[in-house]
């Protein structure tokens, strides 16, 4: 049995979930919650697992909100009755604690368990079964560390399950029982560096007519992160004109022929702009 959930199950003798009578069985990733058998006493028939033979469990939530009586039984049947703890196991009845032996399985109190009181859907998974679910600050989270539990996993006679009970990929150290709760990593996605476009150099200036300047630029050394789309054309400090990216002339018009003129063009690109060029020569159009 694996990513399965047992809750609420009542069972008029042994078992309160499961009960096995020959050596061989195991389950591993299923929570456990609230089973009761009817049968109580010295040799306990297990309010969850009842088994006559060697069952091995790994991986699994045991969890009673009714009473502390055992959850493991173990019985005269067709085997040799033993459970195995393999780790990974979380259990919170002190009972069970000299069935679950291995030191990475852990007894925990119901609270810290941090486990659903009943199963529900899913909402995001609406073709997966009802689960218990837990918190993400469950104990139960990260209890199952595949590296160090290697040996435990080449005892198994089925491979561990890839996925919860809801079809959710389990990844690095898997959570206890059906459920991967797992706080993951978001994804981020990280800008690549912008690089912005150099300045237009050679800047040139000339007169043309009357009251008018020639300007002229050579091709900035780098266009940086994306393309040039246009320049921008700055007069004695101030923006005059924006000209498309397959132009590098202005002829700036209606100039007082009494004051001189510089000329600053700044490159403009997909991903920003570049610093102003150079100053140009000062300049005075014809009269």
């Amino acid at each position: 049995v694996t990513n399965s959930t047992f809750f609420g199950n009542r069972a008029s003798q042994e078992g309160g979930a499961i009960s096995a009578r020959q050596d061989g069985s195991e389950v591993t990733f299923s929570t456990f919650l609230d089973n009761t058998a009817a049968i109580t006493g010295e040799d306990t028939p297990g309010q969850s697992i009842y088994t006559s033979g060697r069952f091995k469990l790994f991986g699994n939530i045991f969890a009673n909100t009714l009473n502390d009586l055992p959850q493991l039984g173990e019985g005269i049947g067709g085997g040799t009755p033993e459970f195995v703890d393999l780790g990974g196991n979380m259990f919170n009845t002190s009972a069970d604690s000299g069935e679950f032996n291995h030191p990475l399985s852990r007894y925990v109190s119901i609270s810290e368990l941090s486990i659903a009181s009943s199963p529900s859907q899913d909402s995001r998974y609406p073709k997966s079964t009802p689960v218990l679910s837990i918190s993400p600050a469950s104990l139960a989270v990260d209890a199952v560390d595949l590296n160090a539990l290697t040996a435990s996993i080449e005892q198994l006679a089925r491979p561990i399950p890839q996925i919860d009970q809801r079809g959710v990929e389990r990844t690095g150290i898997f959570d206890s029982g059906a459920y991967e709760a797992g706080v993951r990593a978001e994804i981020i996605v990280i800008a690549p560096k912008v690089v912005l476009p150099a300045a237009p150099s050679r800047i040139s200036v000339k007169t043309m007519g009357k009251k008018t300047i020639r300007i002229d630029w050579a091709l900035p050394t780098s266009a940086g992160t994306g393309k040039i789309v246009k320049y921008e054309v700055w007069r004695n400090g101030q923006k005059i004109a924006t000209i498309d990216s397959n132009k590098r002339y202005f002829i700036d018009k209606g100039l007082d022929p009494n004051q001189s003129y510089a000329y600053r063009i700044v490159s403009v690109g997909t991903q920003g702009s570049s610093v102003k060029s150079t100053t140009s020569t000062a300049i005075y159009p014809k009269r």
